[in-house]
C-alpha cells in the first residue's frame, strides 16, 4: 500500500535529517523529496514480484506489514545500518 501524503511528508523529513546530519549532500531538498516519492512507487509497482519471491511458508503467512518489516530490515543491513 502506498504512503499517504501525511506519511510521505514524515518519511521526507526523516530521510532529510538522516542524510544532512551524516554528510555534506550535493542534493536539494527537492531532489530527495523526488527520490522518496519514486521509492515509494516502485515498491508499490513491484510489490507481486516481491512477493511471489518469498518462500511459501512465509509468504503465505505472513501479512503485510511482516513482509514490508523484512524487506526495510534487509535493506537497512544493506547499508551498514
Amino acid at each position: 500500500m502506498a504512503l499517504t501524503s501525511a506519511e510521505l511528508k514524515k518519511s521526507f523529513t526523516q530521510i532529510v535529517d538522516e542524510i544532512l546530519s551524516t554528510r555534506p549532500v550535493d542534493m536539494t531538498k527537492s531532489e530527495i523529496k523526488d527520490a522518496v516519492i519514486a521509492a515509494d512507487t516502485w515498491l508499490t509497482a513491484n510489490a507481486a514480484s516481491y512477493n511471489s519471491a518469498l518462500p511459501i511458508p512465509f509468504r503465505t503467512r505472513a501479512n503485510i506489514s511482516e513482509k514490508a518489516f523484512l524487506l526495510a530490515f534487509v535493506a537497512l543491513r544493506r547499508a551498514g545500518r
